[in-house]
């Protein structure tokens, strides 16, 4: 259904951004890759969704993005998940990472927490509705000119991921792919000692404090969804002082993902032609519009009883669960 004119004139007067269809990289500078973020799967979602909107080397200012209802439906796997996206905004808009210094060089630099988007809503009819916040401009936007690096994401690799630890432990990989390019063999290594695992991770404090329990929920579990659901693959060795596991040596082979062996520039550039853009205020010369590509929705659709126990495993208690999935006495009424 195209959009009537005076909607498409509202979108180009707040310089705003419509998702249709989705690119397939995202770009974080590395410094906000190596943060500890804090997020749930859901979370992490939303938070890709939207970069998907940001021109990480053109673009100066940030624009408000917009994904109608049926779009993130089909991104997210399950319509269901609609109804817990609204409590999910207020966590969004709330939500705040500690940011390294920009400059460590500079004693008065120290970083500190800064929010994430500068608006964060959903509207039933209209959709989500976002726009990320001045502080993350330096990791987000201009890559090419800062020091400090990046990192590309393939969304179609990391999107199905339903563990955030998961999620994180191919974040945290594929940030290292330039070595993997360079050194010919498509894999890429990168040590951690356990503590720092435990807080790029977001492993909360007191969990898993056992050594296996922490390899099987932490590691196990969450690699062989790695292995299961992308076409990476991923592994570890432990490392010990004596007889105590004190760091892991993980290692993801991407030799699989070619457009992770492909120089950026040359991604970026080939994954304009997958996504239209509806307003794009600053160039004027990219306000055409490009063939739309439909966008994939998550590849392993889940069920409603592991939809319901991931919700509820990651905290969210809407008061429209029971209507959703129903009671579990009455399952269990049912059943018997």
């Amino acid at each position: 259904m195209e959009r009537k004119e005076d909607e498409k004139e509202t979108y180009e007067e707040c310089g705003s951004f419509e998702l249709a269809p989705f690119r397939d990289s995202i770009y974080q500078a590395n410094p906000l890759i190596n943060v500890r973020k804090g997020m749930d799967t859901l979370q992490l979602r939303l938070f890709a969704l939207a970069l998907q909107a940001v021109d990480p080397w053109n673009e100066t200012e940030f624009k408000q993005i917009k994904i109608k209802p049926a779009a993130l439906a089909a991104a997210l796997g399950n319509d269901k998940y609609l109804n817990v996206v609204p409590s999910i905004a207020k966590k969004m808009l709330s939500h705040t990472v500690k940011l390294p210094p920009q400059n460590p060089k500079n004693p008065k630099d120290k970083g500190g927490e800064s929010v994430i988007f500068q608006s964060f809503r959903y509207i039933g009819d209209e959709g989500l509705i976002m726009k990320f916040g001045d502080d993350m401009k330096p990791y987000l936007l201009q890559l090419l000119d800062k020091d400090y690096g990046y990192t590309r994401i393939t969304m179609r690799q990391i999107f199905p991921l339903s563990s955030s630890y998961a999620w994180r432990l191919v974040e945290l990989l594929i940030q290292y792919r330039g070595f993997a390019r360079k050194n010919g063999t498509g894999i890429i290594e990168r040590k951690f000692t356990v503590e720092e695992l435990r807080n790029v991770l977001d492993v909360p404090d007191g969990a898993y404090d056992r050594i296996a329990h922490f390899r099987s929920r932490v590691l196990d579990g969450p690699i062989r969804e790695i292995n299961k659901k992308t076409n990476y693959i991923m592994s570890y060795e432990s490392i010990k002082e004596g007889r105590r596991i004190v760091a892991f040596l993980i290692r993801m082979d991407i030799s699989n993902v070619p457009e992770d062996m492909t120089d950026d520039t040359k991604t970026y550039e080939a994954s304009e032609k997958d996504y239209t853009y509806v307003k794009y205020p600053s160039q004027k010369k990219r306000t055409e519009e490009k063939p739309i590509m439909r966008p994939e929705p998550v590849q392993h659709v889940p069920s409603d009883g592991s939809l319901r126990r991931e919700l509820e495993r990651q905290g969210y208690h809407s008061p429209h669960m029971e209507n959703l999935f129903g009671s579990k006495s009455e399952k269990s009424a049912a059943a018997e």
